[in-house]
Formats: C-alpha cells, sequence, structure tokens
C-alpha cells in the first residue's frame, strides 16, 4: 500500500542507508493521519464484526423457513431432538 505518496520499497529503494520503518522518518501530520486511518479501519473492522454476529444470529434463530416447517433453523433442531 502507497502511505504518504511512497510504498515501503519504492522507499527503501530511495534512501538504502536508512534503517528501520518508513513511520521513523515521517512528520507529525503524516503520523496524525496514519493514527486516524489506523482508528477508522479498526472502527470498520469491529462495525464488520458486529454485522456478521448479528447476520449469523438472524440466519440461525429469525429465519424462518417453509421447508423447515415455518421454524427456524435453531428451533427445527430442537423440534427434530425432541421427538
Amino acid at each position: 500500500m502507497a502511505l504518504f505518496g511512497i510504498t515501503a520499497k519504492d522507499w527503501k529503494d530511495k534512501d538504502p542507508d536508512l534503517d528501520g520503518n518508513i513511520r521513523g522518518y515521517t512528520n507529525v501530520l503524516q503520523l496524525v493521519i496514519l493514527s486516524n486511518l489506523e482508528k477508522l479501519n479498526a472502527q470498520m473492522i469491529e462495525e464488520l464484526e458486529n454485522d456478521i454476529i448479528e447476520y449469523i444470529d438472524y440466519y440461525n434463530n429469525k429465519r424462518i423457513k417453509r421447508k423447515l416447517k415455518g421454524m427456524s433453523p435453531v428451533q427445527y433442531r430442537v423440534h427434530s431432538l425432541a421427538t
């Protein structure tokens, strides 16, 4: 991924004498931008995880199927095991 207009490989090729990570040679504004991007990424991942959990709950517990005698998959399984 290109960060600050340059990829890590390009940065290494351009400045082979510099050791470490490109972040060590950035200015404060770039670090603030990077920090904000990382926070947004973490928030999006958390939202995605929550959406997936909600969908799995819907799919297993709330979704009614005609093939399952009008029950959700979990209800049908419980019903099948009880009989």
